[in-house]
């Protein structure tokens, strides 16, 4: 891996000095697979390996030496597939067929097993799920390269070799009949990190996540505090961050924040605090810094304004001014002495009505209890009047008459009623 970026920083400090093509291999020696290779029984399998595509070796492309890999014989479907292990800004593939080291041309029994293939470029090993970068439906026998190169701007991790020779299908004059995957080897070109262009010469924007290979737009958006097609402007109307999507917040002088971080440089405004200035001061301070505190004479202790210092519900008794800081010059009559007049007259105005009541009840028990006595006097009376009338006493003449005889009285006796 050492070796591998050595090689790669020499390769972009060469080209930069003879101003040549700044792409390099990013397929070299990467992990490779192929559906179907090739069995033979009289030569090793490594001579027909996956990997044979991408190990740096072209110089012999005869199929049998150990510099290609070869695909099993009647297939339908042939597939090839390079792990370039991470994802890479592509900018061309190149590829070099098997020729069996003989002349490329309409004779050549190799040609029509490539015609009608397929590159794709894709982030996980299927191709449906990746872009096509070339199809190929107008080669024949007698165009097709034996070293075929194919610009392909995108991003990816896996290029896969696709050709198919399917039952049932109709293919153009001089198509193999059945499909083959006989590759010498796979360059995948990319450009270094950060660099766009035909030749990998221009470097991207630095503010950019990373830019299109060809045009060196920032495809894939811009770092916080940037906006624009090349990332090149800075956000603005008060916004800072990813996408210049957030607000500053309330910077000193109404200034507008740092376009990356959203941080005020020349501090708060008046009841702010922090580095973005987006948070009021603590309860009961205010103003710059929030270093100033609330007046405890607010009618809520401490509790005013941010901003301003004002306190919020007003003042306490004996207390004016927006911050409650003044004494009172004129007791405010409100709010002092008729609330507590207002409770007396009341406690005194039911205690007379209590007391009023009570008085009307004795008065009227008495004159009740009086009256229930008079008319049982009265009534005692007429009953002593009666009893009088009726007791009277009835003498006994007779008796009286013998008495007076024996006395030697006079016997003319009147009778008297006695009343008791």
């Amino acid at each position: 891996m050492a070796l591998n970026t050595l090689f790669f920083s020499l390769g972009v400090l060469e080209c930069f000095m003879i101003f040549t093509a700044c792409t390099y291999n990013v397929a070299l020696n990467k992990p490779a697979y192929q559906v179907n290779p090739y069995i033979s029984y009289t030569l090793s399998s490594d001579t027909f390996d996956a990997s044979n595509a991408v190990d740096g070796l072209k110089t012999d492309l005869n199929g049998l030496h150990g510099q290609c890999t070869l695909s099993d014989i009647n297939i339908t479907s042939a597939i090839w597939w390079v792990n370039l292990t991470k994802i890479f800004n592509i900018h061309d593939i190149k590829i070099y067929y098997r020729t069996d080291n003989v002349a490329w041309d309409s004779n050549n029994g190799n040609t029509g097993r490539f015609l009608g293939f397929s590159l794709y470029v894709s982030n996980t090993t299927e191709r449906s799920k990746g872009k096509l970068c070339f199809k190929d439906t107008s080669f024949t026998r007698g165009t097709i390269p034996p070293v075929f190169t194919v610009t392909c701007p995108v991003q990816g991790q896996y290029v896969i070799y696709y050709n198919e020779r399917l039952p049932g299908v109709v293919y153009p004059n001089g198509y193999s009949y059945y499909a083959y995957l006989d590759l010498c080897e796979v360059e995948v070109h990319a450009c270094p990190d950060g660099f766009h262009g035909e030749h990998c010469l221009n470097q991207c924007n630095d503010t950019c996540v990373g830019c299109n290979i060809i045009s060196g737009l920032c495809d894939n958006g811009c770092y916080p505090g940037w906006r624009g097609n090349y990332c090149h402007e800075k956000c603005k109307n008060n916004t800072y961050g990813q996408d210049c999507s957030l607000h500053c917040g309330h910077c000193s002088e109404f200034e507008s924040c740092n376009h990356i971080n959203g941080s005020c440089m020349n501090g708060c405004g008046d009841g702010y605090k922090r580095e973005t200035c987006t948070e009021k001061c603590n309860f009961g301070y205010y103003g710059y810094g929030c270093r100033d505190q609330c007046s405890t004479f607010c009618k809520a202790s401490r509790d005013c304004d941010h901003v301003t210092g004002f306190c919020i519900d007003g003042c306490k008794s004996g207390w004016q001014g927006d911050d409650c800081l003044e004494v009172s010059k004129v007791v405010d009559c409100e709010r002092t002495w008729k609330p507590e007049f207002q409770g007396v007259l009341g406690i005194f105005c039911i205690t007379l009505i209590i007391t009023c009541v009570l008085i009307a009840y004795i008065i009227i028990t008495r004159v009740k209890n009086a009256r229930q006595k008079e008319a049982e006097r009265i009534q005692c009376t007429k009953s002593e009047k009666n009893i009088e009338g009726n007791l009277t006493l009835t003498i006994d003449h007779g008796s009286l008459e013998r008495k007076y005889d024996d006395l030697g009285m006079s016997t003319d006796v009147e009778t008297y009623d006695v009343a008791y």
